[in-house]
């Protein structure tokens, strides 16, 4: 395995854990009550295991350093958006929820990619290299 794709996994497992390591918090006191703690624990691994391969291993590619903010707008609709659709697919759909469940739990699925796209320009803010 070369260096540089040594370096690309490692830094992204090491985002990954970041990243779980703030939005499941967040998952944990805004998800509906409806959800007991293990899921909205597993939430937070399995939303962004779905999720972080894009934005960290394949969105990259598609946007060079002068479109940096097009990658980040890229990824910061995709996610929430893409892990919204997943948690009502496995949990919404049967049996029905009430809108106002649905709509609690992707404000929390958005306020949890939120924290951690902050989280994120803080860490290279502070120049902190993950690999």
């Amino acid at each position: 395995m070369s260096l540089e794709i040594e370096r690309l996994l490692v830094a992204a497992l090491r985002g990954y854990a970041i990243t779980v390591a703030v939005e499941t918090p967040v998952l944990c006191a805004l998800l509906s009550k409806q959800h007991p703690l293990r899921r909205r624990i597993s939430a937070g691994f399995w939303l962004t295991a779905c999720s972080y391969p894009f934005v960290t291993l394949c969105f990259p590619f598609l946007f060079d350093q002068e479109t940096y903010i097009w990658y980040v707008i890229t990824s910061e609709i995709f996610a929430p958006l893409s892990e919204c659709a997943l948690f009502w697919f496995v949990y919404h759909r049967k049996p029905p929820a009430s809108r106002e469940t649905v709509f609690r739990d992707c404000m929390a699925v958005i306020a949890a990619n939120a924290a951690s796209c902050l989280v994120g320009f803080l860490l290279q803010w502070l120049k902190v290299k993950l690999y």
